[in-house]
C-alpha cells in the first residue's frame, strides 16, 4: 500500500485550514479570551458581537486560503502553507503564554523601555518558529492541516471554560423601556429623587440665606440629623433601595443581586402591583433589575446588527490583533489602541437612559446635567398609569465635575464649597419646577417624595455649618465641634408623606439612608420584613445609634469582586458633630469574617 503525504491528500483542505484557525485566533479567540476576562468592563454580550468577529474571521479566511491556493502547487504553496500554520501558532501563542504585564490599556503610553527583555523574547521566538517553517516546510505541511484542527478545538474549548467561569454585567441581558419614565398614578406614587453628594448642611446653608425655600418645598421635613451608610455612590444605592449594608462578606454583586431579589423595596413595591421604574443605568453595578422586580426591564433581543455591536467588535478585533502580535507588532499598533480604548471605557451602549446627566455622556447632552432631565421630566410627564407607581431617579446633584450656576449656565469651574452651593441653588430652581408639575398634574398630594442624597463629601475640605440643635443630641463637652472627617456621612434628606401639607418642617430625629424602605412600606401600610425604623416614628431614641461603614473610595473599582477594607463607625447623637461618632474597633476584610481590632 503507499500513502500519500497528508498535506497532498487534501489539496484544498489545507490551506483553508490554517487560514482559518490563523483568522479564527485573532479575531476570533483572541477577543473572546480578553472579553471573558474582563466581562464587567463591556456594556454588551460576546454573543451580540460573535456574529461580526466570526463573519470578519470567515472573509479573511477566504481571502487568505483563496491566496494559498493560487500558489504553484508542491513547493510554493507548501511554503505558504507551513508558514500560515506558523503565524497561527505563534499567534495562539503569543496570546496565551507570551503575555508579558504592560499594564492598562486606556489610552496612556506604553513604557516600552522597561520590556525590552520581553521584546527580545517575543522577537526570538517569532523569527525561530518563522524560520523552522520555511526551512522545514514539508515536515510542517504534513501537519498543518490536523495541527490547525486541534488547535480551533483546543481554543474553543478554553474559549468555552472561560465564558463559564466568567461574570457579565447583569444588564446586559436586558433591554429597557423608557415610555413611563414619567408616568404617574393619580392616586398613588412613590418617587425617590436621589441629589448625588449633595450635603445636609449645604441645603441648612441655601435655607437660611432664602427661607422661602420652606414654603414651596409644602409637606417635607428635613431631617438634618441624617447619616448616610458609606462614602460614595456604589453601596449607598443598595441601602437606600434595600435597608441593608454591604460588609464585603460576599462578592458585591452577589450582595447586589440577592438583596434587590429579596424583600428590597422595588420588590415589595412590584409584588403590591406598583409599576416600579428605575432612572439612570450609568449606576448600574450599584442597582439590580429584572422582570420580577422593575416594570420597565425587558428580556434582551439580541443587536449585533446595530451600530454599537459593530463599534465594539471592532474595537475588540483590534485588541485581540494587539494581544496576539510581538512587542515589535504591538509598537507599531499602539497608537490605534490608545485612541480606541477611552472611546470604549465610557460607552453609551445602553442609551441615552443610561448616562443622561453626568458629564461622561455623549454628544449633546454632555453638559446639561440635570437641567436635561428635568426639562424632559416637565414636558413629558403626564398622570396616566393606572397602577401606583414607584420611580427611583438617581440625579448629578452637587457630584464633581460642577456642570451649572445658580442661574442654570454651563461653567468649568473648581470644586469648591462655593461654587457646589452655586449649583446647589441651581438645582433647587430645577426642584421648585419639578414640585410645580406634580402639583399641576394633581399628583402631588397623592405622592410619597423623597429628596436625598447618597452621600456627603469626601475628600473636598466641606465644613458642615453649626447650628443651634436640641441639647439633648449632646453627647458632652463645652465646646462645639466641628464634623471634618465624616462630613461624607451627612446626606441631604427631605421627606414628603402622602397629604403633608404646610412649610417645611426640621427634625432632629436620629435617621438613616437605610431608614427609607422602612419609611415606605410603613406609609403604604404595607406589612413587610424592611430593615430600619420609620423616619416619622415619634418614639425613635435621641441616642439612637446609627451604622456608617467608611473605606478609601479611591481604591474603589466597580469591576473588582469585593470592595477595600471597611471600617465600622457608629453615630449615637447628632450627626454634624465629631463627638457623635465612634468607631467599633470592627473591620471588614475582602471575603473574610469581620475583625475586631479593639480586642
Amino acid at each position: 500500500m503507499i500513502t500519500m503525504p497528508a498535506g497532498r491528500s487534501y489539496p484544498l483542505a489545507g490551506p483553508i485550514a490554517v487560514s482559518a484557525c490563523l483568522l479564527l485566533t485573532v479575531l476570533v479567540f483572541a477577543p473572546g479570551e480578553i472579553y471573558f476576562g474582563n466581562a464587567m468592563d463591556f456594556p454588551m454580550l460576546f454573543a451580540e458581537m460573535l456574529p461580526i468577529l466570526t463573519a470578519a474571521a470567515l472573509l479573511g479566511t477566504v481571502l487568505l486560503s483563496g491566496m494559498l491556493i493560487a500558489l504553484p502547487r508542491d513547493r510554493p504553496r507548501e511554503i505558504g502553507v507551513s508558514v500560515v500554520f506558523g503565524l497561527a501558532f505563534l499567534a495562539w501563542l503569543q496570546g496565551n503564554v507570551l503575555l508579558w504585564q504592560y499594564g492598562l490599556l486606556n489610552g496612556s503610553p506604553i513604557d516600552w523601555a522597561s520590556h525590552w527583555t520581553h521584546g527580545l523574547i517575543d522577537a526570538s521566538i517569532w523569527c525561530l518558529v518563522i524560520a523552522g517553517t520555511l526551512l522545514g516546510s514539508r515536515y510542517v505541511n504534513r501537519m498543518a492541516l490536523w495541527g490547525s484542527v486541534a488547535l480551533i478545538v483546543v481554543q474553543v474549548s478554553g474559549t468555552a471554560l472561560q465564558a463559564s467561569r466568567s461574570s457579565d454585567r447583569w444588564i446586559n441581558h436586558y433591554s429597557f423601556d423608557k415610555s413611563t419614565r414619567f408616568s404617574f398614578s393619580p392616586d398613588r406614587n412613590v418617587i425617590i429623587l436621589v441629589l448625588d453628594t449633595f450635603q445636609s448642611d449645604l441645603f441648612q446653608e441655601l435655607l437660611d440665606e432664602d427661607p422661602g425655600i420652606a414654603g414651596w418645598l409644602s409637606g417635607f421635613t428635613y431631617f438634618r440629623n441624617a447619616t448616610g451608610g458609606f462614602p460614595s455612590t456604589a453601596p449607598s444605592i443598595p441601602l437606600i433601595l434595600t435597608g441593608r449594608y454591604y460588609d464585603n462578606s460576599v462578592p458585591f454583586q452577589d450582595f447586589v443581586k440577592s438583596t434587590f431579589k429579596s424583600a428590597s423595596l422595588p420588590q415589595q413595591l412590584k409584588a403590591a402591583n406598583y409599576h416600579v421604574y428605575y432612572n439612570n443605568l450609568y449606576y448600574w453595578p450599584s442597582l439590580y433589575a429584572d422582570p420580577s422586580i422593575a416594570s420597565h426591564v425587558l428580556k434582551k433581543t439580541l443587536r449585533w446588527h446595530d451600530a454599537q455591536a459593530r463599534r465594539w467588535a471592532s474595537g475588540l478585533m483590534l485588541l485581540g490583533v494587539f494581544r496576539s502580535l510581538p512587542q515589535f507588532g504591538k509598537r507599531l499598533l499602539e497608537g490605534a489602541v490608545a485612541k480606541i480604548t477611552p472611546s470604549l471605557a465610557w460607552d453609551d451602549a445602553y442609551g441615552e437612559e443610561t448616562l443622561p446627566m453626568g458629564p461622561h455622556a455623549r454628544g449633546d447632552t454632555q453638559a446639561d446635567g440635570d437641567v436635561a432631565f428635568f426639562s424632559a421630566m416637565t414636558s413629558m410627564s403626564s398622570a396616566t398609569m393606572k397602577t401606583p407607581t414607584f420611580k427611583y431617579y438617581h440625579l448629578w446633584g452637587i457630584h464633581s465635575p460642577l456642570l451649572h450656576d445658580e442661574n442654570l449656565r454651563p461653567v468649568t469651574v473648581a470644586y469648591t464649597r462655593e461654587n457646589a452651593k452655586h449649583q446647589a441653588k441651581g438645582t433647587f430652581r430645577l426642584l421648585k419646577g419639578y414640585i410645580e408639575t406634580l402639583t399641576k398634574l394633581h399628583i402631588y398630594d397623592q405622592s410619597l417624595l423623597f429628596i436625598v442624597a447618597d452621600h456627603g463629601t469626601e475628600f473636598q475640605p466641606f465644613r458642615p455649618r453649626l447650628v443651634e440643635v436640641d441639647s439633648r443630641f449632646r453627647t458632652g463637652g463645652s465646646g462645639r465641634p466641628v464634623a471634618t472627617r465624616y462630613s461624607f456621612g451627612l446626606p441631604l434628606v427631605l421627606v414628603k408623606p402622602i397629604a403633608a401639607t404646610g412649610a417645611l418642617k426640621v427634625s432632629d430625629a436620629p435617621v438613616s439612608l437605610g431608614d427609607i424602605p422602612r419609611t415606605v412600606t410603613s406609609a403604604l401600610g404595607m406589612k413587610g420584613a424592611s430593615p430600619g425604623e420609620s423616619m416619622f416614628d415619634p418614639g425613635l431614641p435621641p441616642h439612637r445609634p446609627r451604622r456608617v461603614l467608611k473605606y478609601n473610595a479611591e481604591q474603589l473599582h466597580l469591576t473588582n469582586r469585593y470592595f477595600p477594607p471597611l471600617t465600622e463607625y457608629v453615630v449615637s447623637a447628632f450627626s454634624w458633630f465629631d463627638e457623635s461618632w465612634q468607631t467599633t474597633g470592627r473591620k471588614f476584610l475582602p471575603g473574610q469574617p469581620p475583625i475586631n481590632l479593639q480586642r
